[in-house]
């Protein structure tokens, strides 16, 4: 794993990619068209590249293991997250009917399109890898619990049938999950990582390379579609909104930085430890306000978060990797 001053230096890239992006969209280069296209272009192919190759240099033998404790630390995770979402709520005094979006902005953070990229950007190796089935199980939760949250939390005639008919899908049985948004790239190619690591399968060279290849531009066009997508933001509104700011500084600061201390007292391996304290300081994911609009919840509230929170974490991941580096 690289140290964590080249780890820090990698995040100060990162950002500087994302003010292109934000610069970009600010004299047209980048719409929401050409955004939509390039997002496709991530989670379709550089994305699942990414994944597939981070394990074709590692040992099995040595990584078999923490696998499975990769499994468990992102179950502990999801918990972790919609625990803090709870005590946010009650310590903030969160309105009632903002109860329930609050709690779901909390478990539906962006692993996958900054957290993996961030990650396989200033530590590579087993860390992507790692990093990638913390994306899948988190992707599985939020896609289900997180959907009962929405829908189950309602006044009146809404609670009967949720907004746009979404509770029987989000509370019902199993097969009303929207299989096809959980079953994504993203989880498959990590399958496919994983299986082809664990029966000792060596993807070929030139295959890997041009793989490799691909999955090298995953970080740089996430950066600039998070910088194009702050861009078309309304500060103005979205500075107003005073209870984000400390949801956002306990949920991405200071909870991420306490589990770091306590997973590295508990003998954790390190690879581990970062790849669970950086996913879970990662800000509320760009789909929040589609999912809070569907089942009827405050769009525009999930869509501040989103923007004011992935703004801070461009200083709050830097903070937190800086803290690991404390003795």
């Amino acid at each position: 794993m690289s140290s964590i001053s080249g780890a820090i230096s990698q995040m100060i890239i990162l950002i500087l990619i994302a003010c292109m992006g934000f610069v970009c969209a600010r004299v047209g280069y980048i719409d929401a068209d050409t955004r939509g296209k390039l997002t496709k272009i991530l989670v379709n192919i550089t994305l699942p590249c990414m994944i597939v190759v981070s394990g074709n240099n590692l040992d099995a033998s040595q990584v078999a293991d923490l696998i499975l404790l990769a499994f468990l630390l992102a179950i502990v995770q999801f918990a972790l997250l919609l625990l803090c979402g709870w005590f946010c709520n009650v310590v903030l005094r969160t309105p009632p009917d903002q109860r329930s979006l609050y709690l779901f902005m909390a478990i539906c953070t962006n692993t996958a399109f900054i957290g993996l990229p961030i990650i396989s950007s200033m530590f590579g190796g087993e860390t992507t890898l790692f990093a990638s089935i913390f994306v899948m199980v988190l992707a599985f939760f939020m896609y289900s619990a997180g959907f009962a949250i929405l829908a189950g939390k309602k006044t009146g005639s809404d609670r009967e049938t949720g907004r746009n008919g979404f509770l029987s899908k989000a509370a019902g049985s199993i097969k009303d999950l929207p299989w096809k948004s959980i079953c994504n790239p993203s989880m498959g190619s990590c399958l496919v990582a994983i299986a082809l690591l664990l029966l000792g399968i060596k993807i070929p060279n030139v295959l890997a390379s041009a793989m490799g290849a691909l999955g090298g531009i995953t970080s740089p066009i996430a950066m600039m579609i998070v910088g194009s997508i702050i861009a078309e933001a309304d500060f103005g509104s979205i500075v107003k909104e005073a209870r984000l700011y400390p949801t956002i500084i306990i949920r991405q600061l200071v909870v991420p930085v306490t589990l770091l201390f306590a997973l590295r007292a508990l003998g954790i391996n390190e690879s581990l430890v970062v790849v669970f304290t950086i996913m879970f300081a990662m800000p509320i994911g760009a789909l929040a306000p589609s999912f809070a609009e569907q089942f009827g919840h405050d769009s525009m509230l999930a869509a501040k978060g989103t923007v004011l929170s992935t703004a801070a974490a461009f200083a709050i991941i830097p903070l937190v990797v800086a803290v690991m580096a404390m003795p």
